[in-house]
């Protein structure tokens, strides 16, 4: 189906704007009246709406405060929690020139550690919400809310337009953090209008679609996908609070229903939550209409096959489509978007030894390749190896604050032309289809056997979700001079020995490797990033700390 936004676009020049300014201009000169944005409360009545005009008009008088103390060409950190004072404080800031860096603390984290890296990352200046702004403190940068920004307007002279090119830094994002300290990734307009395109192109955005989220907006699912996009597609996004749906998933599904949206998706977990929930409750409600919902990705994490067949098999009575499903990979490095896959392709060859699910076909867009680090050769099909990436939505590098060791960007092959990004993910293709099987950093060797830590993780939470079992860190730890695997398990109830002991059974029957030990953590103390990744150092840490404690013990 050609996508109806091209004819769109043709009129009102969105599809040729270079620069995010341009982009907000054009859309709200071509449809002022539009709505585009709806805050949803927990009971899903909307709180707050904009139209483009409106977003426009109050972000320009933000803007002018933001000039009025200086903060053009400047770093922005932008701290909020859910609400409409995120979306009105990010495009202010790109209408002023200013750069904005969306963050928010991360779980375990003081605000000092927050503090600390605003700081490394040349944050001049934070605005935030009134009652987070007595909480913040970084040395030598004032805290601003809108309030303030808005006093600061009434002083100054019409917003000066500011004309960035299209290679300067529009925003910046950082990485997930699961494997290391998060990086601060510059993102350019070029970027980001290339990425929005592609997500445009791939998803085939019409005038008719609606978006709804739940993702927090310091993640470049929620921010670029539900925040940016819609202003360059033109269509009507709603939100509901990540708090919401952590408390009752099936709010995300009766949202959709309710508002008839055709576009929604989260990560793997968002979709094992929402089946937990339908265990522990029981029957969904009888009149619950999925039919409107045409394109349901799933990406920023591992995709699990088989908990998305499951997902599709609970909720195929309910009118859902079996190719609305839609696998897809991406990374920070990338913007976002790399690529996606409609419907579900297991991979049937692996499919009992793994739970590897398509995520991506080839495109003209952008290149993918499997590669042999050691030769910087690419790889036959169905070998295993380093994803790497070129497409136009790739950033030019990390901040020049964030540490790098110089080999993620702009690498060479010595079979094909041209720089591309290491993506630190391995997967392999299969008639032309990628499967991701797991970061190259999350993976174990015990006892001298690989074991692909996410795969692990994947099938317990998969197994286990009726039990109580919310995630599960699988790790690798020291014990009497030995590399050996232990788990630690985030459950919403107590578990019973019988079940530890079972779940220790099913891991040594999945990879032929016995876990040294499993703990149990309450639900909300798992160590997570802000994107809700594991954070496997902590984990390890913890696991190895519990260890030392009984050997000292005995």
């Amino acid at each position: 189906m050609q996508n109806r936004l091209v004819a769109t676009a043709a009129h009102d020049r969105t599809a040729e704007s270079e620069t995010l300014p341009a982009l907000l201009r054009c859309r709200a000169a071509a449809e002022p009246e539009k709505l585009i944005y709806t805050f949803l409360n927990a009971d899903l009545k909307p709180e707050c709406q904009m139209t483009l005009s409106g977003l426009l008009d109050q972000a320009q008088k933000l803007a002018c405060g933001m000039q009025r103390i200086g903060l053009t060409g400047k770093r922005l950190g932008l701290i909020y929690s859910h609400g409409p004072e995120f979306v009105l404080a990010f495009w202010a800031s790109v209408l002023a020139g200013v750069t904005p860096v969306p963050s928010t603390k991360p779980r375990g984290t003081s605000w000092s550690g927050m503090a600390a890296l605003l700081s490394k990352q040349g944050v001049r200046a934070v605005l935030t919400g009134q009652t987070l702004a007595a909480l913040i403190k970084v040395d030598q940068v004032p805290v601003y809310t809108l309030s303030s920004l808005l006093e600061f307007s009434l002083q100054q002279s019409p917003l000066k337009l500011q004309s960035p090119q299209a290679s300067d830094v529009a925003f910046i994002q950082f990485t997930s953090g699961s494997t290391s300290q998060p990086k601060g990734v510059a993102i350019s307009h070029s970027n980001i209008l290339a990425n929005v395109r592609q997500i445009s192109s791939a998803f085939q955005c019409n005038r008719d679609d609606v978006g709804l989220s739940w993702l927090p907006f310091h993640h470049d699912m929620g921010l670029i996908g539900h925040v940016i996009q819609p202003v360059y597609a033109g269509i009507h996004n709603y939100f509901l609070s990540p708090k919401t749906f952590v408390a009752r998933p099936l709010k995300w599904l009766a949202a959709i229903d309710k508002y008839r949206v055709t576009i929604s998706g989260g990560p793997s977990f968002a979709y094992r939550r929402c089946l937990q929930q339908i265990s522990q409750s029981g029957q969904l409600d009888t009149d619950l209409d999925l039919s409107c919902w045409r394109l349901a990705y799933c990406g920023s994490e591992r995709v699990s096959y088989r908990t998305l067949r499951e997902f599709l098999t609970a909720l195929r009575r309910y009118g859902m489509q079996d190719q609305a499903l839609f696998p897809c990979y991406g990374l920070a490095e990338a913007t976002l978007f790399v690529s996606g896959v409609q419907g579900l392709k297991a991979d049937r060859e692996s499919l009992n030894k793994r739970d590897d699910q398509a995520v991506a076909v080839g495109s003209s867009s952008r290149v993918i390749k499997i590669v042999d680090t050691v030769r910087r050769r690419c790889c036959e099909d169905g070998q295993e190896g380093e994803i790497w990436v070129k497409s136009a939505s790739v950033a030019s590098g990390y901040t020049r604050e964030t540490e790098s060791d110089g080999r993620v960007f702009g690498q060479r092959l010595n079979d094909v032309s041209g720089r591309f990004l290491r993506t630190g993910d391995r997967g392999y293709f299969r008639a032309g289809l990628l499967y991701v099987t797991g970061r190259e950093n999350s993976m174990l060797k015990v006892r001298g056997k690989p074991l692909c830590a996410e795969f692990i993780e994947g099938q317990v939470e998969h197994r286990f979700t009726r039990h109580g079992i919310g995630r599960c860190a699988a790790v690798a730890v020291n014990c009497d001079g030995c590399e050996t695997l232990a788990l630690i398990l985030e459950s919403t109830r107590a578990i019973a020995s019988l079940d530890l002991h079972r779940i220790v059974s099913f891991v040594l029957e999945l990879t032929g490797v016995a876990p040294e030990g499993a703990h149990v953590l309450s639900s909300g103390r798992m160590p997570l990033t802000t994107s809700g990744k594991i954070k496997r150092d902590q984990c390890r840490s913890l696991m190895q700390s519990l260890l030392d404690k009984e050997v000292n013990c005995a």
